[in-house]
This record gives structure tokens, sequence and C-alpha cells, in this order.
């Protein structure tokens, strides 16, 4: 990368992993062999999301410059291009099937696109503030997103409702993920503050602050300890 690198993710296979960065770029690498094996060129500006379906045929990219693109990662093309006016995106995720994504960004409206088509299909859910980020939780029914109020919120899909306020950030949230398998979710934010949930009732195992500055973005360790 000749710039920032704003956001990396793994195949679930574990062989290959996604970097994007500033200006537009969005790589493919050989972690095996340590080396880049291809590069999917489209956007104008910094892609700061990646979201990769289950079964590795998907590749979806949310960038500033007002797009997400969908790419065939085994043939190695773009499938479509979701584009937004006047607005950046910052996350994005693939559903289940791979019919449709969701994003959400600067302009606080989270959209549920057709994969198939490229239109929208509804907008899910509104507020005031820009959505930073957005993870799916176990199950695939409800996702965690985080804003730049310092919301930390749970969007279940089937009823377009917020099923669940966590306790929020004092400044923007910038990082969340989760562990599907331990049923774990942690959030950090601008205040340097991190906190880890248990995703079943919602309990808060653990909360720490990093001094230093910003906590920009978080991973668990495979056994989620």
């Amino acid at each position: 990368h000749q710039g920032a690198v704003s956001a990396v993710k793994f195949l679930p296979s574990g062989g290959q992993a996604i970097s994007t960065g500033d200006g537009g770029n969005v790589f493919l690498w050989d972690l095996i062999n340590k080396k880049r094996l291809y590069q999917f060129i489209g956007h104008k500006a910094k892609v700061v999301d990646i979201a990769i379906s289950n079964d590795e045929k998907l590749l979806a990219t949310a960038s500033w410059d007002g797009s997400i693109r969908l790419w065939d990662l085994e043939m190695k093309k773009l499938l479509q291009t979701f584009q937004l006016e006047s607005t950046s995106v910052n996350g994005v995720l693939i559903s289940r099937d791979n019919k449709t994504i969701d994003s959400g960004g600067f302009d606080g409206k989270i959209r549920t696109w057709d994969v198939n088509t490229g239109y929208i299909k509804k907008i899910v859910y509104e507020q005031l503030w820009p959505v930073n980020a957005m993870r799916w939780l176990p199950g695939q029914k409800r996702f965690v997103f985080g804003s730049s109020n310092g919301q930390v919120s749970v969007l279940n899909i089937e009823t377009n409702k917020i099923s669940k306020q966590l306790i929020p950030h004092e400044k923007p949230v910038l990082g969340l993920t989760v562990s599907i398998e331990n049923n774990l979710m942690a959030s950090g934010g601008n205040d340097g503050v991190i906190r880890v949930w248990d995703t079943t009732e919602w309990s808060l195992k653990g909360e720490f602050q990093i001094f230093l500055g910003p906590v920009w973005a978080l991973a668990f360790t495979a056994d989620g300890k």
C-alpha cells in the first residue's frame, strides 16, 4: 500500500486475506507464500470496510467514494456497483444467502441492497449520526453497529428495530469485532475504551482504557480469550 491501510480481513479458509486502504486500493494476498495475488480496481477513494461471504465466493468493499462494490472472488471480476450520491460508506455486510448486502455510512442510514439488481430494497434504519462500523452477530439475524455519537446498537433485521442499546462510548465508535464461536462482541472507540460483551445475555465481560489514543480496530483470538 502506498498510504494508510484501513481494513484487513482473512478469508474463512485462512490461507488468503484482503486488505484495503487509501487511494481505493483493494488487494488479495497469499498468506502462505507472502505475495500479492490480485488487485481489484475501481474505487476512487479510501476503502474502509470489507465483507466476505461465508462460501468465499463474494467480496464486498465499502468506500468513501460513496459506493459499495461487489466482486466475484473466484473469477476476480466486478459483479455490481451500489452507488450513493454525496455520502461516504463506512460499513458493509453480506447476507448468509448472498442475496442482499447491508451498508451504513455518513448519512446515518442503514440500507439493504439487492445483489442481482443493484438497487436499494429498503432503508432498514435511520439516525442523525454517521454509522462507522457494522458486524454480524451469531445467526446473522442481528448485527451490531457503532456510531459517531458513541452509541453501540443491535439491529434486528427481521423487525428492522433496535433490540439493544449498549453502554455508549464518550466519543465515536471506530472498531467492532465479533467472535461467533464464543458469543462475544467487543467495541472500541475514539475515547480509548474497549468493552467486551457476552452476546447471549448482553452482560459486560470486561472494560479497559487505552490511554495512548483511539482504538481503531479489534479482533478476537480463536479461543475467545
